[in-house]
């Protein structure tokens, strides 16, 4: 009996035994294979980071080349001359990292870390890895640009653990997720939890992460909230030291400078170089503290501290822009001292040529190195020069920079080269003007007195005369170093050839004539006016805003000006003038001139192209204004009982309001009816007194291309607004079958009760619907309120018409 209890205890050992060892190998392999799996899955993941941080450092300004150099004033100016024009550039972001790791989206570490952590998510029984691989799924996925993925990711590791250890990164990550999907309320919400949460560990480098996500939010809900950024920035630096604190720093000061906030930018950018090991990183700080000492009007400290940064060798990364922001330094400081009267002789003969040999170096030292360099400082001579009164330097320095990518910005780009195109335009037409003057003068001019030369010569047309013909009488002998005999036959042959050059003279005596004088001054007159409105142009370009109004009345004092006459060239000029001031007092916020000159234009030029574009923009048509009523009246008749009751209202309609946008819309809507009925005699006709009558007008300007067709036989067929666009050729086709053709304008195809063929194996289209036809409703869609057909939209001088 002892025996056989002894045989079970034993027996019952080894099961034991067994079923221990079973369950203990099942717990090693789930244990070892999501360790493996996770340890696998996390080293897939840093090996990317280490690759990006490689590719990417972790601030893009500390890349040591000059293209990386951050140019803040150029960013600055720009930043200020869009917020005058009332539409702020955000700044450049550098301080966030949303999308600082993922240029290399298509990486076999990222995947593998997804797949490795996914195999853990998947597992039926869920073991104390599912933390860490959510989080490292959710960042891979973030690396991959999937950030919805990445989201749903990030929010589940927060749902299953509230008190998880990755609190601040993953708050971190969902935070520029949730920012790059735009849902910006859930980014906030979960942002602010995670602050009050990880502000009771006293964990300072996850809060500094989480302030600096806070930043990029703040960047994100509204680009212009830069003290709010740079408060978040600033709380970031709280805990951090070194490289990292000299880094951040650098982006707070960055945009404390965007923000005009001189002091704290002169703060952040100290703190920089003096926590950085990066010598140029050290460098970079040293230039921007110069550039807020500037702006901040402390010239003679900028001069000071750049001048330290070229006089230390380990700076040699930043010595190009520290050169050249020199430069600039000193052109301030003999600006300040002549009162930025460039004119004046002391700038010219005292600072003018330091400043010039200081540029001259930069171009000597960049020549053949550095683009950048070379354009800015081309750009600031040209600019001295202008500002001096020397337009055709000025314009031979920046014709260069016409198209440039030199610059910091697309703006800034856009800025130079604007000023440099109105450069070449204003000595082009400033040297007009002179020349104008001086023909102007000419017409009048008598012959001149002689003219006393060096030592008591006297030199006129008789002297010069006889000169030639002993010149061309003695041949090889001709000596003007020492007098030659003459001979009798050399008198006579002088003679001779004095009176020759004498018949061929000008009879009456030198004077400048003109056979149509009153002509002639018109013209020069008119041409004269077109240099001041360019000049008035360029003006604006410049900044020189009073300038550029004193141009615009010089080019509206037109000689034999006549603002009743019809619509010309002149009246033109007068309206593209009147529209560029009016623009300019609006942009000055001058809103009485800018009116009074607006109603200038719509009284006097009403049916211009330039008049209808500031009807729309600032007071919208009048739709109870006399004339509109007329032609509301008219258009009723047409559509009620025909042209021919209609027509006679329109032609008064002309008559009556001839500087009004409804008289060439009258006549348009007559060619228009005209050629709807098939009579496109009449419909031309009309269409050509517009051209003739009203040729600046949009509705002339929508012409054009198809009665010039009409005047080509051969080309393609420009169609007009009412044509349908079944007729107009489309990419890649033939161009429509011409053979049903109106009889003597083989441009004009039939159309109405004209309808044009079907070409061979085209698809078969259904007729379009009729024209609004007389005595009938229109079709749908409903026209305009008050039955206005729409006129084509307004477009400026160089623009094609639109087609409808």
């Amino acid at each position: 009996m002892t025996i056989r209890k002894r045989r079970s205890s034993q027996a019952l050992f080894v099961v034991c035994m067994l079923l221990l060892g079973v369950s203990g190998c099942v717990f090693w392999h789930n244990f070892s294979t999501n360790f493996n799996t996770l340890y696998l899955a996390e080293w897939h993941l840093d090996a990317y980071e280490a690759q990006q941080k490689a590719i990417v450092p972790p601030n893009a300004n500390g890349a040591v080349a000059l293209l990386n150099h951050r140019w803040f004033d150029e960013e600055f100016a720009m930043r200020q001359r869009s917020i005058k024009e009332g539409d702020p550039i955000s700044i450049v972001p550098s301080f966030s990292q949303s999308l600082s790791a993922t240029k290399e989206i298509t990486n076999v570490h990222l995947d593998s870390a997804i797949i490795l952590g996914s195999k853990i998510l998947a597992d039926k029984n869920p073991s104390k890895y599912v933390e860490d691989a959510l989080l490292v799924v959710g960042k891979a996925q973030f690396y991959k640009n999937d950030f919805t993925g990445a989201q749903r990711k990030f929010l589940e590791l927060l749902y299953k653990f509230p008190q998880t250890k990755h609190m601040a990164e993953v708050e971190v990550f969902l935070t520029r997720a949730t920012i790059l999907n735009h849902h910006l309320d859930t980014a906030t919400a979960e942002l602010d939890h995670a602050i009050a949460v990880t502000a009771q560990t006293n964990d300072k480098l996850a809060m500094s992460g989480l302030h600096r996500a806070k930043a990029e939010l703040i960047y994100a809900m509204n680009h212009d909230s830069l003290a709010a950024i740079a408060s978040e920035l600033h709380q970031a630096e709280d805990g951090l030291e070194g490289e990292q604190l000299a880094r951040l720093a650098y982006e707070e000061g960055a945009v404390y400078y965007m923000n005009a906030d001189w002091p704290e930018a002169e703060r952040a950018f100290k703190t920089t170089f003096d926590n950085a090991k990066d010598e140029y990183l050290t460098g970079e700080a040293h230039i921007a503290h110069a550039l807020a000492l500037r702006e901040s009007g402390d010239l003679a400290g900028a001069r000071t501290e750049l001048q330290a940064v070229i006089g230390r060798a380990k700076f040699g990364g930043s010595h190009g822009p520290a050169r050249f922001e020199l430069a600039y330094t000193e052109e301030l400081i003999a600006r300040r001292d002549v009162g930025n009267n460039l004119k004046s002789s002391e700038f010219q003969d005292v600072q003018h040529p330091a400043l010039r040999a200081e540029y001259f170096m930069l171009d000597t030292i960049y020549k053949n190195s550095s683009a950048l360099i070379l354009s800015r400082s081309k750009f600031r001579q040209a600019e001295m020069f202008r500002e001096m009164g020397y337009y055709d330097s000025a314009a031979k320095l920046a014709a260069g920079l016409i198209g440039t990518k030199d610059f910091s910005t697309p703006a800034m780009n856009s800025y130079v080269s604007d000023q440099a195109s109105s450069l070449a335009s204003f000595s082009r037409w400033k040297n007009e003007l002179e020349h104008i003057d001086s023909l102007e003068a000419g017409i009048n001019h008598t012959a001149p007195m002689p003219v006393s030369k060096p030592g008591g010569q006297i030199h006129n047309a008789a002297a010069a005369n006889h000169l030639k013909a002993l010149q061309e009488a003695l041949g090889a002998r001709w000596n003007p170093g020492r007098p030659t005999p003459l001979t009798g036959d050399d008198s006579l042959r002088v003679q001779e050839i004095e009176k020759r050059m004498k018949d061929k003279a000008d009879p009456l005596g030198g004077k400048f004539t003109i056979t149509d004088t009153s002509h002639f001054l018109d013209s020069i007159h008119f041409l004269a006016a077109t240099a001041h409105y360019q000049l008035g142009r360029a003006y604006e370009t410049f900044g020189e805003i009073s300038q550029a109004r004193s141009e615009y009345i010089a080019s509206m004092d037109l000689p034999g000006a006549n603002l009743s006459a019809s619509d010309t060239a002149k009246g033109a000029h007068f309206a593209q003038t009147l529209y560029a001031w009016l623009t300019l007092e609006h942009r000055e916020k001058n809103e009485r001139v800018k009116d009074s000159l607006l109603h200038e234009l719509l009284t006097h030029y009403g049916q211009t192209i330039y008049a209808e574009q500031a009807r729309n923009i600032y007071i919208g048509i009048d739709r109870n204004s006399p004339g509109e009523l007329a032609y509301k009246k008219a258009y009723q008749d047409l559509r009620d009982k025909g042209i021919d009751a209609a027509k006679p209202d329109f032609l008064q309609i002309v008559a009556t309001y001839s500087q009004d946008d409804v008289a060439p819309r009258s006549l348009y809507a007559i060619g228009e009816r005209y050629e709807e009925l098939v009579r496109y005699d009449s419909a031309l006709l009309y269409y050509r007194r517009i051209q003739r009558e009203y040729p600046f007008s949009s509705y002339a300007m929508s012409l054009r291309p198809r009665l010039a067709d009409a005047s080509n036989p051969g080309m393609a067929h420009a169609p007009a607004p009412t044509i349908d666009p079944l007729l107009t050729p489309q990419n890649g086709q033939m161009p429509p079958d011409n053979s049903n053709q109106v009889p003597g304008n083989p441009n004009l195809l039939q159309r109405g009760n004209g309808q044009p063929r079907q070409r061979p194996n085209a698809p078969q289209v259904p007729p379009p619907a009729p024209p609004p036809g007389v005595g009938q409703p229109p079709p749908q869609p409903e026209p305009p309120p008050d039955g206005l057909p729409p006129p084509p939209q307004p477009m400026l001088p160089g623009t094609p018409p639109p087609h409808k």
